[in-house]
């Protein structure tokens, strides 16, 4: 019996746990960044040494650790199935990801990194049909990332943190032949050093504000303290009844327009979940559905159809509730509908030290980057967010508090490559996956 063999699950069961360490380090709320960029090398070198199911099992192990560090202390059983909804997608990504790599760890070294990188994108693609997960996440402050979010997408971001990690394990394995995918690795983890945020260009400024309070009269007392600080302020996701006059009264109180989430009852059918656009003048003249239900509201909610912006003259205003903001798609659609700035509505659920806040929020930069828009973001519970059109977050409110924060914004002026032409990097990727592991395996002896 071969011994070597027989050690190789104990010695890539650390190697997992450590990558899931790192990951829970480089993740919001934590954000030591740099640790994103070789998160996944113990991964990879685990799966290097195991076959295909235990390789699977390590991307668990992996998640399972990443989940435990990051949550904390769990308190009851809904905050279990909110940690399920976000880790158990994370798991089936790592779990393909270190099943494949256990694959093509035969093959050379270049064609070898390219596959990962390509897997780990086409993994997280397909993860829009679960609960969408992005390791990008984790450089959602990184200026050279965030431009590039502009072209490729988050997708590209993704892919080059699994091509660096697969680049430091191939270098070190194979120095001689994998010195040029090192010298790569390096340039992409320094450039976030180098590139800085662009200086606004000049465009059309909208001063907004964003609430962060989970009640609707809080929220209207807040709105009265805003005054001439902005002409425009979004409330969080409250689920409110449409008779509630508070923010028609708040409208009409400090002469702004006011954004607002309502459940929209319909005869025979279930609700829509609902942003509402109020003007100063305290009637409702827009509003946009929720197009992606989450958790118990699909029992409750039916998926909205896709609405176009609301023109306001100054502004077009684009409106997304919460979980919407998961996925790409809806942005975009605002968007190339005309939008020049995106309002969002978020009620996180409730998570030690504010978790779901965090990753959930790290999304805003990207969509924003994604599709050259500001985005205000009012959270009921924290971080709500102004963010520019660059990506760059300029206010954002702590954690667990009442706040109000706001700033000036510049409008869209163009469009993005990645609105333009959508999810083309990651379908590339997928593309180039099947087409290289197909390839791979026919050559094998």
């Amino acid at each position: 019996m071969d011994k070597t063999v027989n050690r190789r699950p104990l010695t890539a069961l650390p190697l997992a746990v450590a990558s899931g360490v790192l990951l829970a380090l480089a993740l919001p709320p934590r954000d030591v960044s740099i640790l994103g960029w070789i998160a996944f090398v113990p991964l990879i070198l685990a799966a290097h040494v195991c076959r295909l199911l235990t390789a699977a099992g390590c991307g668990l192990v992996a998640t399972l650790t990443c989940a435990l560090i990051a949550s904390g202390r769990i308190t009851d059983a809904a905050q279990f199935g909110n940690l399920f909804g976000v880790f158990g997608a994370l798991a089936l990504v790592l779990a393909f990801v270190a099943a494949v790599i256990s694959v093509t760890s035969r093959f050379s070294p270049n064609l070898g990194v390219l596959l990962i990188a390509c897997a780990g994108v086409t993994a997280e693609l397909t993860s829009l049909w679960v609960f969408p997960v992005n390791v990008a996440l984790s450089q959602y402050r990184n200026p050279a990332m965030l431009k590039l979010a502009s072209i490729t997408g988050i997708w590209g971001v993704s892919f080059l943190i699994w091509f660096v990690a697969a680049s430091v394990v191939a270098a070190v394995a194979r120095p001689k032949s994998a010195w040029p995918l090192a010298v790569v690795s390096l340039a992409v983890v320094v450039s976030g050093w180098i590139i800085k945020f662009p200086t606004p260009a000049e465009g059309p400024v909208l001063r907004v504000a964003a609430v962060q309070t989970p009640y609707a009269r809080d929220a209207r007392r807040l709105t009265r303290t805003i005054g001439e600080k902005a002409s425009l302020v979004v409330w969080p996701e409250q689920r409110l009844d449409p008779c509630d006059g508070n923010p028609a009264r708040a409208a009409r109180e400090s002469r702004l327009y006011v954004v607002c989430n309502v459940i929209e009852p319909r005869v025979n059918a279930k609700a829509y979940n609902s942003a509402y656009l109020y003007a100063p003048s305290g009637r409702i003249i827009g509003k946009q559905y929720k197009r992606f239900p989450f958790g118990d509201e699909i029992r409750l909610c039916a998926r909205g159809p896709r609405l176009v912006p609301i023109d306001r003259g100054g502004f077009r205003a684009g409106m997304a509730v919460c979980f919407d903001t998961q996925f790409p798609v809806v942005a975009r659609d605002l968007v190339r509908d005309g939008a020049d700035i995106v309002l969002v509505p978020v009620h996180d659920p409730e998570m030690p030290s504010s978790l779901l806040n965090y990753l959930h929020g790290a999304i805003a930069p990207f969509r924003a980057a994604e599709n050259g828009v500001p985005i205000v973001w009012a959270d009921s519970k924290g971080l709500s967010m102004i963010v520019e059109r660059s990506g760059q977050v300029t206010a954002r409110a702590p954690a667990r508090r009442e706040a109000v924060v706001c700033g000036p914004v510049r409008l869209r002026t163009a469009i993005t490559l990645a609105n333009r032409f959508g999810d083309w990097f990651a379908c590339l990727c997928a593309g180039a996956f099947l087409l290289g592991t197909v390839s791979a395996l026919a050559r094998r002896p």
